[in-house]
């Protein structure tokens, strides 16, 4: 019984990040209430914030069983919407195991979907609408992945990626294992 209570501990955060990243791969381009993100919010334990035009809702789930335990480092996953002027602006999963106490160890991955078509977003994602950013020079290894909804379709899947199972993984995850496909992409130092 001991075994069966802990291994729905364990995966509990598995399941709320795997719901979030799913109801966020429904979301499409338009109308996104500040009503609306308020019921994802609530639905979600999630943070709000809004500034007159612009809102921001965030929802975080970590590991703490695992990292309690003391086997694995806390691994935390955030689901974020943006809205400006009501419509969807953008979706962000990020994936972070980063630790700075003692040496500074761990890996970051954050996947970026711009909702908008303005000429703002072409900037920020370059021409075929996709973008790889990653740390500089001696820090943490860290990808940033953007993309806009001129990418091609395989593309912008790679932006919902992210590999949720970190959350129970005994040990943690590398970097390249939270979300494999689009950390082939980095640049090599």
């Amino acid at each position: 019984m001991v075994a069966l209570v802990l291994a729905a501990l364990i995966l509990r955060p598995v399941m709320v990040a795997n719901s979030l990243r799913n109801e966020m791969l429904e979301f499409i381009e338009g109308p996104f209430s500040e009503q609306r993100l308020r019921e994802w919010a609530a639905r979600h334990a999630a943070t709000l914030k809004c500034d007159g035009t612009t809102c921001e809702a965030d929802a975080t789930v970590y590991n703490w069983p695992l990292h309690v335990f003391g086997l694995a480092p806390e691994t935390r996953f955030n689901a974020e919407i943006d809205t400006n002027h009501g419509n969807l602006a953008q979706t962000v999963l990020n994936l972070s195991n980063i630790s700075y106490s003692d040496k500074p160890k761990g890996a970051a991955t954050m996947l970026l979907v711009h909702f908008t078509r303005d000429g703002d977003t072409e900037s920020k994602v370059g021409a075929h609408g996709v973008h790889v950013g990653q740390e500089p020079i001696g820090k943490l290894p860290t990808v940033v992945y953007s993309v806009d909804l001129n990418a091609a379709p395989h593309n912008l899947a790679l932006a919902y990626d992210i590999n949720v199972w970190c959350l129970a993984r005994i040990g943690g995850c590398t970097g390249p294992q939270q979300a494999p496909e689009v950390w082939t992409l980095r640049r090599r130092k």
